[in-house]
């Protein structure tokens, strides 16, 4: 019993010194200029008019995220992102993650590395000032406390930090080693296969031309259209797509490789022209609001 609680003891120091040490390039929580009391509401009932798709709980959290901050940036509203990380994004000595329960059941259990949602800075009633967080995938109500956000997640371990709207996404050891394995496109030195998807604290921002977050935004409406017409499809059809929306990456590589043999020529084309709108859509969206 003694040698268990002293491993147990000499774990969590240990990756509370592995989290110091990934997060010591982490960003400076942004200065945010405070949204009053009475306007809440309004911003609130702004961003529900958008009608962004959040039902499909497997992917592109930043990228709603990255909307909704330059929709409340174009309408004079500062906002930041806060993100959470399961043990196992921080840590090489946990495989935690979060678990999430699908109301529509695509995936149940659904496992999360990490969660990031936009924030705002708000005066309470009593002129407190709060931190709240706009998550329609938790709650289409309400904003929530970083209390209230995190308990969804399920995960006592879990550890936030809060970035300005210009931070897309994180590095992870993984995605930071594979990006310095290259200069001029040509490999320097070679990588093993397999790197930990631990998260560095460094993280990275969009260019101009990149269009990653039309990209997500469409492939969620995808993943509710065919979640809602599936019923019409044939047997085989209804099989294939529901496996493929069990994970975001397997719908990305529906929209972007060629047609799969269980798919009919006429619903590929259906749904590959369902995404090409969307991402008109967003496209447009986007470059008005930047």
């Amino acid at each position: 019993m003694e040698n268990s609680l002293k491993w147990a003891k000499t774990q969590i120091m240990n990756s509370q010194q592995e989290y110091h040490q990934l997060f010591n390039t982490k960003p400076l929580i942004p200065y945010l200029q405070v949204v009053e009391y009475h306007q809440r509401q309004q911003i609130f009932d702004l961003i529900l008019a958008e009608n962004i798709e959040y039902r499909y709980l497997n992917g592109s959290c930043e990228d709603r995220t990255h909307l909704i901050c330059l929709l409340l940036k174009k309408a004079g509203f500062d906002s930041g992102k806060i993100w959470n990380f399961a043990p196992a994004r921080y840590t090489l000595l946990s495989n935690e993650l979060f678990q999430i329960q699908d109301p529509l059941g695509i995936s149940n259990p659904l496992y999360w590395g990490f969660h990031v949602s936009p924030y705002i800075l708000s005066y309470n009633q009593n002129g407190e000032l709060e931190t709240l967080i706009f998550d329609l995938s938790f709650n289409t109500q309400k904003f929530l406390s970083i209390a209230e956000w995190q308990a969804f997640m399920n995960c006592p371990r879990a550890l936030y930090l809060q970035t300005d709207l210009e931070n897309y996404l994180f590095y992870s050891i993984e995605s930071y080693s594979l990006r310095s394995a290259k200069i001029g496109n040509n490999p320097v030195y070679n990588i093993p296969a397999i790197q930990p998807s631990i998260i560095t604290g460094d993280f990275w921002k969009l260019a101009p031309e990149e269009t990653l977050v039309q990209n997500g935004l469409a492939i969620n409406d995808l993943a509710m259209y065919i979640y809602n017409t599936k019923s019409k499809m044939d047997a085989a059809e209804q099989n294939y797509l529901s496996e493929t929306l069990t994970n975001i990456d397997w719908l990305d590589g529906f929209v972007f490789c060629p047609k799969p043999p269980e798919i009919s020529e006429q619903l590929h084309a259906e749904l590959i022209g369902f995404y090409k709108q969307r991402f008109d859509f967003w496209d447009n969206k986007i470059k008005m609001l930047s």
